[in-house]
């Protein structure tokens, strides 16, 4: 099996603004902290738990790539949030 991790990496951000954008879209009183937070979940939610779903039923899934992949979950939760909240905050 061959990994292209740009793809994978893409795949991933795209999976996480997609959660934070539907979540934020039609939320009237959010400040930043909120939409960080939102975004931190879904990350969890989206890339944490695909690592660790992976781990559990890949015989090559590493540790290392598990432990990685919950910390960049919620990360990259967090910066979906922030950018989704300052996209919606600069178009309405």
């Amino acid at each position: 099996m061959v990994i292209k991790f740009s793809y994978a990496i893409f795949a991933q951000i795209l999976v996480v603004l997609g959660i934070v954008f539907l979540i934020l879209y039609k939320s009237k009183n959010i400040n930043i902290y909120d939409a960080v937070l939102i975004g931190a979940v879904a990350g969890i939610l989206a890339i944490s738990v695909y690592g660790l779903v992976n781990f559990s039923l890949l015989k090559n899934w590493s540790l290392t790539l598990t432990v990685l992949e919950v910390i960049w979950g919620p990360i990259l939760g967090a910066l979906s949030g922030y950018f989704i909240y300052w996209l919606k905050s600069k178009i309405f």
